[in-house]
């Protein structure tokens, strides 16, 4: 299986997923052949290509029914988290919390970077209260968790199985691949360790963060670097996109 562009692109199959392989075979084509850097378990992405965000169209379905029920921002909000949950292996237990912890420090950054937002607002002409348009809708730029994420790595030959290093959960921020790494009690195997070692030496955007075992469960966990790398996601956003996000936004990479 031969699913390479142009280097480097990191193609990354993600979710409840066991096998990568069979999840690469089914996912990666039908994305590329879509023209979308994103979908419901895979993501392409590559120097230049814009940020994966939660306005990011692709890693969803939802039917117009089910979007209708949403009017509410805190119901949007809620959505997003359920359907993160919903991508969560069965026996990643950290996963859980580390999600739940990062739509919160979403939401605090935005109260944190209020004054700026609304100024924003103000920028272009639009009312900062009462508007069609909050200062809150800059939580859905926040950057996409990728929980159990596979990347695939560049094959020896044509005829060699596909290879991937695992990362617990991975955003693409449009500048940098955030690989976040639980730590555990046990020490990672040989393999496990040579995947990574290709992943930094193949994709020169990546970032590795690796959270202790004792921390992964905490908010403190998206303090320090791992925070820094993901707070600025409102920063070149020059105005809010909604959770349902028109495709020509998308396109542009606000």
């Amino acid at each position: 299986m031969n699913v390479h562009r142009t280097r480097p692109c990191a193609a990354i199959v993600f979710g409840a997923i066991r096998d990568p392989a069979v999840a690469a075979r089914h996912t990666l084509a039908d994305l590329r052949q879509s023209g979308l850097g994103l979908g419901q378990g895979a993501a392409l992405v590559s120097a230049g290509s814009p940020a994966l965000r939660l306005n990011s169209r692709g890693w969803f379905a939802l039917r117009p029914q089910e979007a209708a029920e949403l009017g509410a921002h805190a119901d949007r909000v809620g959505f997003c988290a359920a359907r993160l949950r919903t991508s969560v292996p069965l026996f990643a237990g950290a996963l859980r919390p580390f999600l739940e912890n990062y739509i919160a420090f979403l939401q605090q950054r935005i109260q944190l970077d209020r004054d700026a937002l609304e100024a924003k607002l103000e920028a272009v002409g639009l009312p900062v209260a009462g508007g069609m348009l909050d200062y809150r809708d800059w939580i859905y730029s926040g950057f996409l968790p990728l929980p159990n994420a596979h990347v695939l790595l560049a094959e020896a030959d044509a005829d060699a199985e596909p290879a991937f290093a695992h990362i617990d959960c991975a955003f693409w921020t449009g500048q940098t691949l955030v690989a976040v790494l639980f730590d555990s009690h046990n020490m990672p195997l040989p393999s496990e360790r040579r995947a990574l070692e290709r992943l930094e030496a193949e994709f020169p955007d990546v970032e590795i963060v690796r959270i202790p075992a004792t921390r992964r469960g905490e908010p403190a966990a998206l303090t320090g670097r791992l925070g820094e790398l993901l707070a600025g996601f409102a920063a070149d956003v020059t105005l809010p996109y909604g959770l349902f996000r028109a495709d020509a936004a998308f396109a542009a990479g606000l």
